[in-house]
């Protein structure tokens, strides 16, 4: 079942206010495209940011095919965790044109989660990223982990250059 992926709110809005209250991750940003991958009774699943993708439909901007290509990396773990959802961005050339060569046209993982069959279990970085480096999965790198954090967040800027060609 396609599961849509969690709207956030930019940073500074109403919405985020107590944000830095608990303990957050900060990230790198990738301007591709979103997508969402899962493994039903029918094989693996491709989603964009708002809907299933199904064969008949558009491929968002070949990331269904990425998938198909690259099956035998996404198989085995799917295989291993039935229920796991990934969501990520799937790296185009769009209006962000600094990317490392190698890097365009692959998907990157940002979050991973367990379809409990009523809600969606969100994993933290932490518990994921071992298991998406063992089937070879590329997922979004954390810049730091900060708890309670009232500093200047301009100072994790400048670390975010994840897949830059500078």
């Amino acid at each position: 079942i396609f599961h849509r992926y969690t709207h956030l709110e930019r940073y500074g809005k109403d919405e985020t206010k107590g944000i830095e209250n608990g303990i957050i991750f900060f990230y790198f940003l990738l301007d591709g495209t979103n997508a969402v991958l899962w493994r039903d009774e029918n094989g693996l699943q491709c989603g964009s940011r708002n809907r299933h993708l199904t064969p008949n439909e558009s491929d968002n901007q070949g990331f269904r095919a990425y998938i198909k290509k690259n099956a035998d990396k996404f198989e085995p773990f799917f295989q291993m965790f039935p229920t796991a959802i990934l969501y990520g961005e799937f790296l185009v050339k769009n209006n962000v044109q600094c990317y490392l060569k190698d890097a365009w046209n692959k998907f990157y993982v940002f979050d991973m989660v367990f379809d409990k069959g009523g809600y969606l279990d969100f994993l933290t970085p932490e518990q994921y990223t071992g298991t998406l480096d063992v089937y070879g999965i590329e997922y979004i790198p954390t810049i730091a982990k900060l708890e309670n954090y009232e500093g200047d967040y301009s100072e994790f800027f400048s670390q975010a250059n994840y897949l830059i060609d500078s």
